[in-house]
């Protein structure tokens, strides 16, 4: 072999191992941003969420408009749990206008929790819920993910990819807010008026 196809196969193998290297970096990335713990503004508590989930700009959760898909989360008192969970029976759900299902045995947070599964009807569709009630630190969370019944048939979202995103749900002790986007109003320096957001 010449000097010069000796210094293009060496040239070859370098700039394949760069672009190998590269590659599997942006597969790592890729992966991390997909599967990366969110928690709303305000909440102590987080979850990674599904796929086409962002944080919802109207309550604390996550949300896919294009399909009506989301994941609501409410923070209540330590105390609210035993009461909550005792109030998870088919009889009491059917006043809110939900039919129980049975337990979402899927759903494995890592907390003491309770999983169910219901179904309710809205404008004429049938939804599909998971309410998981879990005892995190000082506080009670009701996890309630909601995904119309047609999407889940069309498998733009599947069963355990709700499972999984409930499963990964974390807490933190303190929060890291910044005061001015916690505001209701944004502040127009221009006209120096209070706009609600």
């Amino acid at each position: 072999m010449g000097n010069s196809s000796l210094n293009f196969f060496i040239r070859f193998r370098s700039i394949a191992a760069f672009l190998l290297i590269f590659f599997a970096c942006a597969l790592d990335t890729l992966a991390l941003q997909a599967g990366e713990l969110i928690f709303p503004a305000s909440s102590h508590i987080g979850l990674v969420p599904p796929n086409n989930m962002v944080v919802s700009p109207d309550f604390a959760g996550f949300v896919d408009r294009e399909t009506s898909t989301s994941i609501l989360i409410t923070a209540m008192p330590k105390d609210a749990f035993d009461e909550v969970a005792a109030g998870m029976t088919a009889e009491r759900l059917a006043t809110q206008g939900m039919k129980l299902l049975g337990p979402c045995n899927n759903v494995e947070p890592a907390f003491e929790s309770h999983c169910y599964r219901v179904t309710q009807e809205a404008s004429g569709y049938l939804f599909q819920k998971w309410l998981l009630l879990a005892l995190m630190g000082t506080e009670t969370a009701m996890v309630v993910a909601t995904i119309p019944d047609v999407i889940l048939a069309e498998e733009l979202y599947s069963e355990s990819e709700i499972e999984q995103a409930l499963s990964s749900l974390a807490y933190r002790q303190s929060l890291s807010i910044e005061p001015i986007s916690a505001l209701p109003f944004v502040i127009e320096e221009s006209s120096h008026h209070f706009n609600r957001r």
